[in-house]
């Protein structure tokens, strides 16, 4: 696939990452308890079968896992876009780490100001929350990426090997 597709493919894909993200900042705060009572109605019976874990609880692990699941989606997909465009190359390593972690700073500090002008709570916390969540998409490409790069150079190396 030509690299000019995948960068569109990448940027297209980042973008409606970070519209999801900012979408679900503006919600209202009765909006966004909705859809936590929701999710917390799904995963109760998987995370908690004997429901003994408070009401409240659940619901702050769940709003805490979607930071992270959200963020982690980002920061696979930065990841994704920045080896696209820049390739990977040990010159070029810090691009590929140091872009997607300003990104999702970026993103988690602007989510939380968002958050903060429709009247829901803004916390300092959920831009760490947010960031580590980007930490695991990153470190998930990375680690691929690694091991892909192995493998392929085992494969040439056996190849290249007279028999």
């Amino acid at each position: 696939m030509k690299r000019w597709i995948l960068i569109i493919i990448f940027s297209i894909l980042t973008a409606l990452t970070i519209a999801y993200i900012f979408s679900n900042s503006y919600a209202s705060s009765e909006q966004s308890n909705e859809q936590s009572d929701i999710v917390v109605e799904v995963v109760r019976p998987i995370i908690d079968p004997k429901a003994t874990m408070p009401e409240e609880t659940l619901d702050v692990v769940v709003r805490k896992a979607a930071h992270v699941i959200e963020f982690a989606l980002l920061g696979t997909m930065l990841s994704l876009l920045c080896l696209s465009i820049f390739r990977f190359s040990w010159k070029d390593a810090l691009k590929n780490i140091f872009i997607p972690l300003f990104v999702i700073l970026l993103i988690g500090v602007t989510d939380e100001y968002i958050q903060s002008l429709n009247d829901r709570s803004s916390m300092i916390e959920d831009v760490f929350i947010d960031f580590s969540g980007g930490i695991i998409g990153l470190v998930f490409v990375s680690a691929t990426f690694a091991v892909v790069r192995l493998i392929s150079s085992a494969r040439r190396k056996r190849k290249a090997k007279p028999t």
